[in-house]
């Protein structure tokens, strides 16, 4: 119904589209000054738990981050499902987060302010989870408490590992660092509103990266789970973040 999509877009996704893009701006004061809680206290994205499959697309869209023709794709459901098979998770009409499975690459250039000296890192890809525990507070990536704590994602997780690789380099997290490269990021599921506002933190501490957003809507996973026959076709590419 296009009368329901559109008081949607006007009441839901451009309240909350303003405050994402806001928290993807390098240049906001939250960008270079410490966190002041464990959580990101926003209450347009507190209202929400999610945009739904169709405006989350949207949202990657308007904020230059969807890449949901990324050739590494088939990889990423590859090893993705593979996992969640292995993992014996049921399908089900609704996700439960602790069994999804996100799926990262990434290829940075990583200066340290003392030295100089610039190191490559370099991941093909690897597979994250949802935490078994809480994770311990960050100075950054900070989740949005909608319904539940939302800081275990395993999107969340994906990210704060590509920080603690920077800092571990003698890099910093914050904009004015010389970090450079690209992450890429597939979810198997569409990424909650705490998930999107990670994204956007990530690109307001760290504009030197282009990070890259796709994601499977869970119908998708979840067939595939219920009736694992045949698995994405691996296709060559030359990139590989």
């Amino acid at each position: 119904d296009m009368e329901v999509g559109e008081a949607f877009r006007r009441s839901v996704y451009d309240p909350a589209w303003k405050r994402l893009r806001y928290y993807s701006d390098s240049s906001a004061p939250e960008a270079r000054s410490p966190a002041k809680s464990w959580r990101l206290q926003d209450r347009t994205l507190e209202k929400q738990f999610s945009l739904s499959c169709f405006y989350t697309e949207q949202a990657t869209r308007d904020l230059q981050l969807s890449r949901m023709q990324d050739p590494l794709i088939p990889s990423m459901q590859r090893t993705s499902r593979s996992l969640l098979e292995e993992a014996g998770v049921r399908a089900t009409d609704d996700p439960v987060s602790n069994a999804l499975i996100a799926w990262m690459a990434h290829n940075l250039q990583v200066s340290s302010d003392s030295s100089g000296d610039a190191e490559w890192l370099h991941c093909r890809g690897r597979p994250w989870g949802y935490a078994v525990g809480k994770p311990e507070v960050s100075e950054w990536l900070l989740p949005v408490f909608v319904e539940h704590d939302r800081s275990s994602h395993a999107e969340r997780m994906a990210l704060l590992a590509v920080g603690n690789l920077v800092k571990s380099s003698g890099g910093k997290l914050h904009p004015d660092s010389p970090v450079k490269g690209t992450v890429s990021v597939y979810a198997t599921h569409t990424p909650c509103i705490s998930c999107m506002a990670v994204f956007c933190q990530f690109k307001q501490r760290l504009p030197g990266v282009k990070l890259y957003v796709c994601f499977d809507k869970w119908g998708e996973t979840n067939r595939w789970i219920d009736e694992p026959k045949t698995l994405p076709q691996e296709e060559e590419s030359d990139e590989t973040a």
